[in-house]
């Protein structure tokens, strides 16, 4: 059974369908044979009833003369003579020829003839020994088949049937689905691209129309939620930024150097906090647009960062062609994944992986790696597995979550995984342009 809502539905639109044609075919083609049974004995009743009345009327010369006359692939009259067994036999009755018997005797009960024996050579043949009033007998023999017109092949009418039915069913199911699969595309593409244009409200069953409806009514107010809880975060951030200043230039004015650098580290964290919270918050840029982006070229400027503070960044495999994506939004993803790496592994290897279908980049490092109850957990917002509030051991918590997010906005996705000698594996899965689209 297919597993899309479409391929269901014209599977069975289309088998049954084609079971209802079929049986009623079946019984069309039993009532038909059964006519052209009794057309056949009816029209071979006539024709034998026929020749018998005019036997009957001619003289003993002629009737040789006309017989030859009559013979041919339906009708043949054989030479024969009376026989002591016709008489006494007198008709030969078969129930599978009693229309034919009973026709017979109809259309002769004016003049029937001395006897008639019928006997039955093959099922659609019969021989009949016909003895008339004059002395005269007549050897006969008749095809049961009719003179109708023959119907085409039981098969051929099958084939005509199921390309119409198909044709019918693919027409049909499609213009009854394409609501609901347009809906389901943009319901996946919202999880990527928030701001997509609303969908048509007026196509599709009334049903898929109110899901449509529904549909554009949350992503507005998930819209008007993002933006709102956006600007409140900028209005605090903009807020908290004056009385930091302020508590800057005080901690300038302070004599004990030794408190003076603990309220600046304090300052510093507070700050970097906010901003990164805020750009938590406010999600991907949603304007950048995607472009095609030199996969290698990002690749070996996060390295060229990471080496001018200390790091070492090592880069196996290659791209064969550029990558459409966000470049400013994949340098923050792989940044953030290279800068976990180094902070927890002291080095990382970045291995690249490209194909038709997707580029998959393998972050790995030496570390001690992540408790395999956490590995999901770690890719929450604001989760640290270090429980302490320190930001210098613990992080925001938010890096990973980042990450994450903007993988999934390529359609992508992040994953992680403990290696068997020790490390931890970050993969992350860029699928093509082709694979983001709607299908």
């Amino acid at each position: 059974m297919p597993r899309t809502l479409f391929g269901r539905m014209f599977s069975i639109l289309l088998l049954g369908l084609f079971m209802a044609q079929a049986f009623n075919r079946s019984i069309h083609q039993y009532q038909h044979h059964k006519s052209a049974i009794q057309t056949g004995q009816i029209q071979a009743a006539q024709r034998v009833a026929d020749l018998i009345r005019l036997m009957s009327a001619l003289t003993p010369e002629t009737k040789q003369a006309i017989a030859a006359q009559f013979n041919g692939p339906m009708l043949r009259i054989l030479p024969s003579k009376p026989s002591a067994a016709s008489h006494r036999n007198g008709e030969h009755y078969n129930p599978r020829i009693k229309i034919f018997s009973s026709t017979l005797h109809v259309l002769l009960a004016d003049q029937p003839p001395v006897s008639i024996v019928i006997n039955e050579t093959s099922p659609q043949k019969l021989s009949l020994n016909v003895q008339l009033r004059d002395g005269t007998a007549l050897a006969m023999e008749t095809d049961l088949t009719s003179l109708g017109e023959e119907e085409p092949p039981l098969w051929l009418h099958h084939l005509i049937v199921l390309i119409v039915i198909s044709a019918f069913s693919f027409v049909a199911v499609n213009w009854v689905s394409r609501p609901l699969q347009a809906l389901a595309n943009a319901a996946e593409e919202l999880g990527r691209d928030i701001h997509i244009p609303p969908l048509d409200e007026d196509g599709g069953p009334i049903e898929v129309m109110r899901a449509t409806r529904a549909f554009n009514s949350m992503q507005a107010r998930l819209i008007r939620h993002i933006k709102d809880r956006t600007q409140l975060l900028a209005a605090i951030s903009h807020d908290l930024k004056t009385p930091i200043t302020r508590l800057r230039l005080r901690t300038e004015l302070l004599g004990n150097s030794d408190i003076q650098a603990r309220f600046q580290h304090d300052l510093d964290e507070m700050e970097s906090m906010v901003m990164v919270t805020l750009d938590f918050m406010r999600g991907v840029d949603q304007q950048e647009p995607f472009q095609p982006v030199d996969m290698m070229t990002l690749l070996e400027s996060i390295q060229a960062d990471a080496q001018e503070m200390g790091g070492a960044i090592d880069i196996h495999g290659t791209m064969q062609s550029p990558y459409l994506g966000k470049p400013t939004a994949l340098k923050r993803c792989i940044t953030n994944l290279v800068d976990n790496a180094l902070k927890y592994g002291q080095c990382a290897s970045l291995l690249v992986e490209d194909s038709a279908d997707c580029c998959t980049l393998r972050i790995v490092d030496q570390g001690a790696g992540i408790p395999s109850d956490q590995l999901e957990n770690v890719l929450l917002p604001y989760y640290r597995l270090e429980s302490s509030r320190n930001r210098d051991t613990g992080g925001t918590g938010l890096g990973l979550s980042i990450a994450q997010d903007i993988a999934q906005v390529h359609g992508g996705n992040l994953s992680l995984n403990n290696l068997p000698n020790g490390g931890l594996e970050a993969v992350l899965t860029l699928p093509r342009v082709d694979q983001r689209e709607p299908v």
